[in-house]
C-alpha cells in the first residue's frame, strides 16, 4: 500500500514523460526479453492465511505487507477471521507456548512463529473496525490464556 501511494505519482509523471517521448521520436521503445520475462500468479483470498507452525516471522511479515490492502493476510482465533494488517519482526521477543501462541506486553502485542516473533501493529477482527493490540486483547476479556491462532486446516 506505501508503495503504491508512493508510486501511484511517480508514474502518472513518468508516463507523461515516456508518451511524450515516443510522440517526438527522443524515445524509441524495444521489444521485452521474452527469456527474461516472469509469471506472477493471479492473487486468491486463500493465499493470506498465515501459517504460524511453517513460517518464520520474516516470511509473514512479508506475507502481510505483500497482500496488503487486497487480499489480506489473516489467521483465525477461536474460529473467528482476524486480518493481520501491519507487523515488524521482534526477534528477540520471546513468547510463552508454541507457534501462534501470543501475548500482550504493555501496549505491544507479539506472536511465536516457527522461527522467532513478530510484532502485531494493527489488526481487524471479523466485520469489525482496524484495532491496535490493547484493544484487541481488551476484547479478549474472558477469554482465558493460552492466547493463540488457530492452526491451519482447524
Amino acid at each position: 500500500k506505501e508503495l503504491l501511494d508512493r508510486f501511484s505519482k511517480t508514474g502518472g509523471e513518468l508516463l507523461v514523460k515516456t508518451l511524450d517521448g515516443l510522440a517526438d521520436g527522443s524515445i524509441r521503445p524495444r521489444p521485452q526479453d521474452p527469456q527474461k520475462a516472469t509469471f506472477a500468479p493471479m492473487l486468491e483470498k486463500g493465499r493470506g492465511q498465515i501459517n504460524f507452525l511453517q513460517d518464520d516471522a520474516w516470511t509473514i511479515h512479508n506475507q502481510v505487507r505483500g497482500l496488503f490492502p487486497w487480499p489480506g493476510a489473516y489467521g483465525f482465533i477461536q474460529k473467528k477471521r482476524v486480518k493481520i494488517l501491519r507487523t515488524r519482526p521482534a526477534a528477540n521477543q520471546e513468547v510463552r507456548g508454541g507457534p501462534g501462541s501470543f501475548q500482550l506486553e504493555g501496549d505491544r502485542l507479539f506472536v511465536s512463529c516457527k522461527s522467532d516473533s513478530l510484532e502485531i501493529l494493527e489488526l481487524q477482527p471479523e466485520g469489525k473496525k482496524a484495532l491496535k493490540p490493547k484493544e484487541f486483547m481488551n476484547g479478549m476479556r474472558g477469554t482465558e490464556p493460552p492466547f493463540m491462532f488457530d492452526p491451519v486446516g482447524e
